[in-house]
């Protein structure tokens, strides 16, 4: 028995929604930071501040209605028996938990830096981006639970706290922050936009995704008048995935590492627009080591 999807969704949405704006009625009484401990680049309003944190949660609930839950819940709660890991096993090879690790750390990430740049504290900036973000996501599993064609992903809950761990990481070490960066470069897959006509669900288009760990090593130099120009390239190790999800005859795995840009250090003057684009490659990096291997299906069982 299915439960109406619309009514459970819109219940979740906007219990999130209502809670989170209703904080500005406890925060109006707060002693504004001294100017000292803060970057305010972003006029400070307790209103602007809590609607920004309940606006995260209310999008991510919100797309998770129209990409999965549109059809509906069962009465019986289930867990990804299929789930896999990495490799010819799992329904994308891998892509899905890295796209885990990277959402959780994007977007807490670009709330924290919002939050501080809005006056708020590096403690509770840091505290209100993780819980905001880690709620929701963990909402999301809970509810794929009921969905007997998901499941809840007991993997998929672990790469999301590392992507809130990688989060923390950097907000607690400024050397971590300079030095390591998660980025993503997404261009749609000509398999999906053949089947764009049936489902908007592009967060599983992962053959259009390629995931990168940056290694920002030029950073530990310092080259005086020509620092914006010395700490552009960087290091990046990527992953990327093509024919798991959506589906083709022969998927691949493929690993690369290379030179790439890091153009974010072009935007020091401007710290959240800075961290909102240090995760978007925008320019391809340049190959220098490249490894893929295809995936064929014998016998109904995936292998090299």
């Amino acid at each position: 028995m299915f439960f109406p999807a619309k009514k459970s969704a819109c219940v979740v949405i906007s219990f999130y929604f209502l809670l989170t704006i209703s904080f500005p009625l406890y925060a109006q009484s707060s002693t504004p930071l001294p100017s000292e401990t803060i970057k305010k680049s972003i006029p400070y309003s307790p209103l602007v501040k809590w609607t920004a944190v309940g606006i995260i949660p209310t999008v991510i609930l919100s797309y998770g209605f129209l990409a999965w839950w549109r059809h509906g819940f069962t009465k019986k709660f289930y867990f990804d028996d299929k789930e896999g890991f990495f490799g010819a096993s799992s329904y994308s090879g891998g892509s899905d938990k890295i796209g885990h690790l990277f959402s959780t750390y994007y977007f807490s990430k670009i709330l924290n830096e919002f939050l501080l740049s809005s006056g708020e504290s590096k403690e509770n900036s840091l505290l209100y981006s993780t819980l905001t973000v880690g709620i929701p996501f963990t909402f999301i599993e809970v509810l794929d639970g009921f969905m007997p064609s998901y499941g809840a992903g007991l993997w998929d809950m672990v790469f999301n706290a590392g992507g809130l761990a990688f989060n923390y990481a950097e907000q607690k070490s400024p050397l971590f922050n300079r030095m390591f960066n998660l980025s993503l470069s997404y261009w749609p897959s000509d398999q999906f936009k053949k089947e764009f006509n049936d489902h908007l669900n592009f967060s599983e288009d992962y053959s259009g995704m390629t995931y990168h760990l940056d290694f920002n090593v030029m950073q530990l130099f310092d080259f005086g008048k020509f620092n914006l120009l010395g700490h552009l390239p960087n290091i990046s190790a990527s992953f990327h995935t093509k024919g798991f999800r959506p589906k083709e005859v022969y998927p691949m795995l493929e690993y690369s590492l290379g030179l790439g840009i890091d153009v974010s250090s072009l935007m020091d003057r401007y710290p959240f627009w800075k961290e909102v684009f240090s995760s978007i490659k925008i320019i391809p990096m340049l190959t220098l080591y490249n490894k893929k291997y295809y995936y064929t299906t014998i016998n109904g069982v995936r292998r090299l």
